[in-house]
């Protein structure tokens, strides 16, 4: 689950969460667990997570104000009492203090009770200023009186006028309000940390009467947290964790885990085990560690990206990638993510030369070598460990510039041939290739100078094709000689019936289906070229899906904006409409076979920025604002043989109520399940490589224990195989 930014126990087990999801870690057994919106929580983006021991139970709060109270068993019950108010303005839960059968809430909307026994919300306080909501950040509870720290600055509340007649006494506070990251009690004294994560010159402020003043000790480091045991201060910075007694000596500390690479702690807290703390770290995930006996400590984590900022998904021989993306006006951290063998690895991408790489965009693969392309910093070669060849940026190429200095390198494609095509974003050469004689070749699209270009893609006929801002696509033919323009075509396709009759100027992306052809995705819905040649010839017409819904004739998503588009192995195809969640439709438009929203199955986020699909084995991999997450779909890429069917799972074991699927199938497969005596249980045809059964008879009925054959042929009757599958009650 990546990069976590909270860490609590309970009743003998580890707690670790980030904006996507928990993670549980049982000491006893050595095992953990995730806990997302797929198998137990109602959303993501959360925003505060607190454990209590006391009453047996953790609070995860969300951004928009909604609520799960985790039990000791992992159960969760959904409190969705201030997403669902009336209340206009910030619901954010930003933190949660525990105080006798209460927990208090600080929200965006000010001060909330929830009772710890019933879960109902009890009392709320504005605690506006101005008549503006007081937008509340971080508080501590100290004694009977509330210190927490807001836009408009820092106040003292007792308690027991915070929920009848608020009147907040303002403190004084010179330093940048937006910077206090955290406010504690320490010795019955008040602090704050104020961050400045420019230079990670972090200072303390202690309070003095009505006002907080800035103190020396511990100036101008890097501070991310601060925990108290009795007077024992746990002091968390980036690469060390220190304990100082009640004088301010240090104790001990802890300054890496015994594990490379090193460490990147966010949060540490005193353990309810005696000597241990645990940590939220940004290297290793969940910490276990005992200062004196650092090397034995403890590092879990789920495999999983180590970031949820991931815009570009990618599927090559078998493995997936994903990226931040970015473009010239983003900074992201070039991070490399890789799934292979169902293990997700994280590459960081700076090398020793240029610590200023961002945005990572596209990634290819040619024999053992692989190929990143980033927005501004040229293209890193890698090869099959993600090991770092070489870094080649624009000065070092004959890529040409434009005039204010900005190197955009949108996407990266390599053909059969090994010849490296890059699409260069607002260039003199809007395409350049190196072919593997390193001969580089520049090309300007004709009557485009410097265009804002997009989502390159290389058709199966060699021919590349890219998207432009405001101004359609292109259609480039580099002919037999790539490296020579003088055999090449360009064809500029758009909206105007003169210039094919494109459904809008802003293009999105294109997919190529199992057929050829390409399935265009605009602000105005998708359009298909079923014969890319065919753009080269006089009135060509890019052709528009009619649908029939409701009664009326349409065309396909005409009112929706198409992000990403995907193919699986039936030719079917997943489209992601903006902000409209995820669509899969027959593979000829025509037929609408399910629509996944972020309201009513587990899809993260109807904003989806990008798909990908893995068709070996069915899965969907999709990219969203919330995070990243996949769907294992029913259709794989068809043999061309059928030689031999897999099963999965196999045996089924009791309890299991998902599909079992049969892989290794062509196209059209028939498939027959019958039982050990030869009496058919269950029939149907294969999408594309795959077949499902759900385990249950023609009458609706779970089959009993047993040997299952299945009988799998071809669609011309021409070949087949037979496989096993044993059921156990």
């Amino acid at each position: 689950m990546g990069i976590f930014d909270w860490v609590d126990e309970l009743d003998g087990k580890l707690y670790a969460a980030n904006a996507f999801g928990v993670m549980v870690y049982d000491r006893e057994e050595e095992s953990k667990q995730s806990l997302t919106k797929i198998n137990a929580l109602s959303q993501t983006r959360i925003s505060s997570f607190a454990c209590s021991e006391q009453h047996g139970l953790c609070v995860v709060g969300y951004d928009n104000g909604n609520l799960d109270i985790l039990g000791t068993n992992n159960e969760v019950t959904n409190q969705p009492a201030i997403q669902t108010s009336n209340i206009v303005g910030n619901k954010a839960v930003r933190e949660i203090i525990f105080q006798d059968e209460i927990a208090l809430l600080v929200t965006g909307i000010g001060l909330i009770q929830l009772d710890l026994s019933s879960y109902n919300i009890l009392e709320y306080s504005r605690l506006g200023f101005n008549g503006d909501d007081a937008n509340l950040q971080t508080a501590i509870l100290e004694r009977d009186s509330l210190f927490f720290a807001t836009p408009n600055g820092l106040f003292a509340l007792h308690l027991d006028q915070a929920f009848t007649n608020p009147d907040p006494v303002a403190l004084s506070f010179t330093g940048n309000i937006q910077k206090v990251e955290q406010v504690f009690s320490w010795k019955n004294d008040i602090y704050l940390l104020h961050r400045n994560e420019v230079d990670g010159s972090d200072t303390l402020y202690q309070r003095n009467g009505l006002s907080f003043e800035p103190i020396s000790w511990l100036a101008g480091e890097e501070l991310r947290w601060f925990d108290v045991q009795e007077d024992i201060l746990l002091v968390t910075g980036r690469v060390e964790i220190r304990r100082f007694d009640e004088e301010r000596n240090l104790i001990d500390e802890i300054t890496q885990f015994w594990a490379e690479p090193g460490m990147d702690a966010r949060r540490a807290q005193f353990s309810a085990t005696e000597n241990e703390i645990v940590v939220a770290d940004g290297v290793h995930g969940a910490v276990i560690a005992t200062f004196g006996d650092q090397e034995n400590s403890v590092l879990i984590n789920i495999s999983s990206p180590r970031s949820g900022q991931i815009g570009v998904v990618e599927a090559e021989d078998g493995i997936i990638y994903a990226m931040p993306g970015g473009n010239d006006f983003t900074f992201n951290t070039p991070y490399l993510f890789q799934l292979s063998d169902q293990e997700w690895s994280t590459e960081l991408l700076f090398t020793e030369e240029d610590q200023s790489i961002r945005n990572p965009v596209d990634i290819a693969a040619y024999e053992n070598r692989k190929y990143v392309a980033f927005d501004g910093h040229g293209y890193i070669v890698l090869n099959r460990n993600n090991e770092i060849i070489d870094h080649i940026d624009f000065p070092e190429t004959r890529m040409e510039d434009d005039q204010d200095a900005y190197y955009g390198l949108r996407d990266i494609e390599i053909d059969e041939d090994g010849n490296i095509w890059m699409l260069n974003n607002r260039s003199l050469s809007t395409l350049s290739v190196l072919d593997q004689d390193d001969n580089w070749s520049n090309f300007a699209a004709e009557g485009f100078p410097q265009p804002s270009v997009t989502d390159l893609l290389l058709h199966s006929s060699g021919m590349l094709v890219f998207a432009m801002k405001d101004q359609g696509m292109m259609v480039y033919d580099p002919g037999e000689d790539v490296l020579s323009p003088q055999d090449d075509r360009w064809a500029n396709i758009t909206s105007s019936p003169a210039s094919g009759s494109l459904n809008n100027n802003t293009v999105n992306c294109f997919v190529e289906d199992r057929d050829g052809e390409l399935w265009i995705g605009t602000d105005e819905g998708i359009g298909v070229i079923y014969n890319l040649e065919q753009v080269f010839e006089p009135n060509f017409s890019v052709q528009k899906i009619i649908v029939r819904q409701d009664g009326f004739n349409g065309y396909l998503f005409e009112s929706d904006a198409v992000i990403s588009m995907a193919v699986d192995g039936a030719d079917r195809k997943w489209v992601a409409p903006r902000g409209a969640g995820l669509f899969l439709i027959s593979s000829d438009g025509q037929e609408q076979l399910l629509h996944f929203t972020e309201e009513e199955s587990p899809l993260l986020d109807n904003n989806i920025s990008d798909l990908a699909m893995d068709p070996s084995t069915g899965e969907l991999f999709i990219a969203t604002e919330s995070g990243l997450l996949s769907y294992r779909s029913d259709a794989t890429e068809p043999a061309e043989n059928l030689t031999e069917i897999k099963v999965f799972p196999n045996p089924v074991k009791p309890g299991y109520g998902g599909n079992i699927t049969f892989t290794g199938l062509t196209p059209d497969s028939y498939v027959r399940v019958t039982d050990a005596a030869g009496s058919l249980v269950f029939e149907t045809t294969s999408q594309g490589g795959t077949a499902t059964w759900n385990g249950n008879n023609a009458q609706g009925q779970r089959v009993p224990s047993g040997v299952y054959l299945v009988f799998g042929a071809t669609r011309e009757g021409t070949g087949g195989a037979v496989a096993k599958v044993l059921f156990l009650d």
